[in-house]
């Protein structure tokens, strides 16, 4: 009787065993059953507890999930929505077949200026942050970089560009940074694509795009287009 028992695993199994054999020789095992029983339980309804708002409050960020959190994402507004470092900075056309851009008419491009240019966009996550401790929030990161020439025809290497995406708390302290390889040797676009889980509090995202000059002509050639930041939630079961 106790090994059927025992191999259920069952509260009320285990009950009815205990209230059978009060003083059986196998009631301590029992009782100790039951314990890790109601233990694992416990911790199972807790995980639950810490989900539920996730499952009963998506309505109120549904709106946020599966689509581009980023404004002018490809320069066709030219550079709204964007802080930058230089003035200098601004949405280009292609002049040449060595500056397509990815998608539409405009990229975004540095301009004549020699050091490293930076556009940064925030994006207000203050609405999710509840839902970070979840674990199932999930951000998804994309863009498209290059150069004017790359290795083809500078054995070097052009100028650099890379995605740089900050994390912050409502204090703006770096939780976590996600940064693309340093494109420098590219003459079509190259993809940056990452996924991961949202770090516990975040509350807004700082999307960089860090374009450094090496040499050559004025220009800051370290190009950008076709971005994105966008939150989904993993299946919870």
């Amino acid at each position: 009787m106790w090994l059927i028992i025992k191999r259920s695993k069952s509260q009320s199994d285990i009950n009815f065993f205990l209230s059978s054999y009060p003083n059986g020789r196998f009631k301590k095992h029992a009782e100790l059953l039951l314990k890790q029983i109601e233990k694992q339980e416990l911790a199972l309804s807790n995980t639950k507890n810490d989900i539920a708002p996730l499952v009963k409050d998506i309505s109120h960020i549904s709106h946020m999930l599966k689509r581009n959190l980023i404004k002018n994402p490809g320069a066709e507004d030219g550079i709204n929505f964007w802080q930058t470092n230089t003035s200098t900075y601004t949405a280009r056309k292609q002049r040449s077949e060595n500056d397509t851009p990815k998608s539409g008419t405009f990229y975004f491009f540095p301009g004549p200026y020699k050091g490293t240019a930076v556009a940064n966009q925030v994006i207000d996550l203050s609405h999710i942050t509840e839902y970070t401790k979840t674990k199932n929030l999930k951000y998804v990161i994309k863009g498209y970089m290059r150069d004017f020439e790359g290795s083809e025809k500078n054995r070097n290497g052009g100028d650099i560009s890379q995605i740089k995406v900050e994390f912050l708390n409502n204090r703006n302290e770096v939780l976590k940074i996600v940064k693309s390889d340093e494109i420098s040797t590219s003459d079509y676009w190259v993809e940056f694509e990452d996924e991961g889980i949202i770090p516990y509090q975040t509350a807004k995202v700082r999307f960089n795009l860090v374009s450094t000059y090496r040499w050559g002509s004025n220009n800051n050639d370290g190009y950008f287009d076709d971005l994105y930041f966008g939150l989904k939630i993993d299946q919870i079961r």
